[in-house]
């Protein structure tokens, strides 16, 4: 993992971040929260979504309450900038494209959380279709040759050898 926690190969090719062990652990224990909250919640109906629930005081139902969910996250990142900017700490171009790319598997995750294993299986829809297993095993496979590529290049450009 490029610029990750300094585990693997990584570790002796790339400096890592400056991540402290509190905000690593911290981090692990957020994104599992999330999973777990993830994967309770994926399987909702439309029907499910629907649902009335009280949210302020306020009528409201399950679908307004998932969509706060998302905002609440959108909210607190850009709070985080915001702090972060205040201290003079802005982040890298580097760190920015990862930070989508993570999001993006986010999104991904969630979906495939919701899968049932037949779902998961299934042959594509047409003869030169993947199936969702392939997907996701090529998408992992490309994860790291794009790793591999980078840390060879920044290798090359830092002087040592690819």
């Amino acid at each position: 993992m490029v610029g990750g926690r300094g585990r693997g190969r990584a570790a002796a090719t790339l400096a890592p971040m400056a991540t402290t062990t509190a905000a690593f652990d911290t981090v692990q224990r957020l994104s599992a929260a999330r999973k777990r909250i993830v994967c309770e919640l994926a399987g909702l109906s439309e029907t499910d979504c629907r649902a009335p629930t009280q949210w302020a005081g306020l009528q409201r139902n399950v679908n307004f309450l998932l969509r706060a969910f998302s905002l609440h996250e959108l909210d607190h990142l850009q709070h985080l900038h915001k702090l972060l900017a205040a201290r003079g700490r802005h982040i890298s171009e580097a760190q920015l494209l990862l930070s989508k790319a993570q999001a993006l598997r986010g999104e991904l995750v969630a979906l495939l959380l919701s899968l049932s294993d037949e779902e998961f299986e299934a042959p594509g829809a047409g003869p030169d279709d993947w199936s969702v297993r392939q997907l996701v095993e090529h998408l992992a496979q490309v994860d790291a040759g794009y790793a591999t590529t980078i840390r060879a290049a920044v290798e090359a450009a830092r002087g040592g050898s690819a």
